[in-house]
Formats: C-alpha cells, structure tokens, sequence
C-alpha cells in the first residue's frame, strides 16, 4: 500500500521559511512580501537553506520515484524559486555563493523539475540584482566545462543586460565577453556548442564589433551551434547593425510571481514529477508562455532558447 512521504524540513531560524513548500505561485506575493521583512543576516541563512535542500531532496524524489512506493509532497518544488527571487529582492550579494552553487549541480531534469521555463524567462534578473557589479565573480562558473548550459547562458545575458541598462559600462562588457570568448578558444575542453551560440547571440545584442576576431576564430573552429545564432556573415552583418537588442525589464517580487503564474497556470496545481523521472527519455514539457508581440532579437518563445529570428520566424 503506498503512503504519502513528507520528507523533512531544514531547520530554519524563521519558522515563515516553512510555508515556502507549501505555496503555489497564484499565492506567493503576498506571502513573499512578509518574509522579505524577516531580520536580513538570518533570513539569508535560511534561504540559503532552502537551496542546499534542494538536491538531496530532489535524489531522494528521485529514488522514491524510481522504486514507485510512494506519493509525494510535490508542492516543494517552487521553494527554491521563492527562495532565488527573494535573494534577488534583498540584492543579497553575499548569498551569491550559494546561489552559484545550486547552478552548479549536475543532476539531470533537476532545473527542469525546479525551475522549468524560468530558466529563460526570469533568471538572468535574479544574477543582475544579486551581483551586477563585480562580473568578474561569474568567470569561473562560465568557464566550468559541467556547468548546465542554460544557466550559464543566464549569466551571459545579465552580461549583456547590464551593457543595455548603463551604456556607461559597455566596455567593461565587451571585455568581460573577450576573456570568455578567448578562453573557450584556448582550452581543450569539451563544453556545448550551443553555449557558445547563445553567447554569440548576447554579444550581437550589444554590437560587440570589437569582438569580431575572436567569434571569427570560433567559427574556424567549428565550436559554435550555427542553429542559435546563424553563420559568421550572419554574426558580422548584425554586429554593425545599430540595433541593439532589448533591454529587458528588471522585474520586482511581486511582477516576478504574476509572471510565473500566469506562464504556470494550473501546472502548478500538480507538477508531473513521475513522468519527469519515469524513463528519463523526454524532457519535461516547458510551460507554454503567453504571447506577446515579439521582437525579432528576442528569445522564441517556443522555449528552444534561440532568438525568434533563427527560429519560429523562418
């Protein structure tokens, strides 16, 4: 006879954090916003918190899953998100270590299964109001050749987004992505194709001309996904386009709430975890986002993390 587990909780300082594995995104801003108010050392703590718990509990869903002698407390999945956009909120610059941290497991369907289509949507402004100031703290995560893909492409785009918000720090951008760029070129190690394409893409975002040598040299290689940001004439010609690309908007607690919701919808009523981790054979479907008009620098929203004009707009 199956039996529901609870699995347990960390010890929080703030006994609030609890309510974290219970919440669903229709009702968090109201909650979210009482929590911010908690005593700050403390609650990063705990926040923190939720995030190392986040990958035991997750192995242990995973093992339960895989023997099929439970139900399980499926509502937990939303806590580490409640807990990212809270850090964003408190720009919470020491708790970016543990953040890095929860980017860097490598377990697979973990981000689908916590974070789903956020991961294209809503975490690069999670970086940028953590940690905007100081872009040289996110090297060794890019460089790391086990780094998620999709993650570290966040970071990239917050790159970006930081040159599109304060033109004034445009060249320090542009020397940021030199040091990325010469550093794939350098190493012998086996990393995503993809990766490099998103990057691409982000650079042509801001018109990084200077940077046409070195995406040359990646082209040479042969290390770039043609597929996200096109062939090297393509790169050059949006390069000197004056174009930028979008500067996205910067969301706060609340705005970031009513966004997942509204991309959720009742998917978060019952998150399919079973057929996630049954056979390990098709991702978990992305949530389908609303359609807003959409710019042709912008990502597809079909999800593929591709901009629209090297995807659906073909």
């Amino acid at each position: 006879m199956e039996t529901e587990i609870q699995l347990p909780l960390p010890h929080f300082t703030h006994a609030d954090i609890a309510s974290l594995y219970n919440l669903n995104y229709e009702k968090a801003s109201v909650e979210l916003e009482k929590i911010i108010l908690l005593p700050r050392e403390s609650l990063l703590r705990d926040l923190e918190s939720v995030l190392k718990d986040s990958v035991p509990r997750y192995e242990i869903l995973a093992r339960l899953n895989d023997e099929n002698e439970s139900d399980f407390d499926w509502d937990t999945s939303n806590a580490p998100s409640f807990a990212l956009f809270m850090l964003a909120e408190l720009e919470a610059k020491e708790s970016l270590p543990a953040v890095l941290e929860f980017f860097s497991t490598e377990i697979e369907y973990f981000f689908d299964f916590y974070l789903g289509s956020m991961l294209g949507e809503q975490i690069w402004s999670v970086f940028y109001k953590i940690e905007n100031e100081n872009v040289e703290l996110y090297k060794p995560f890019v460089f790391n050749p086990n780094s998620f893909t999709y993650a570290t492409t966040e970071i990239s785009v917050m790159v970006a987004q930081i040159a599109l918000h304060h033109p004034e720090r445009r060249e320090e951008v542009i020397a940021w992505y030199k040091d990325v760029l010469e550093h794939f070129l350098s190493v012998n190690t086996t990393f995503d194709e993809t990766l490099l394409g998103l990057i691409v893409a982000d650079i042509m975002d801001v018109n990084g001309v200077e940077l046409i040598p070195q995406i040359e040299n990646l082209f040479e290689k042969d290390i770039v996904d043609y597929g996200v940001c096109g062939s090297f004439e393509d790169v050059k010609t949006e390069l000197t386009n004056t174009i930028n690309g979008r500067k996205r908007n910067v969301d706060t607690l609340a705005e970031r709430c009513v966004f997942v919701n509204s991309c959720l919808g009742d998917q978060q009523a019952t998150p399919d975890f079973a057929s996630l981790l049954g056979d390990f054979k098709t991702p978990k479907p992305q949530a389908i986002l609303p359609e807003p008009k959409v710019g042709r620098n912008d990502p597809c929203p079909c999800g593929s993390g591709k901009k629209y004009k090297k995807c659906c707009e073909k």
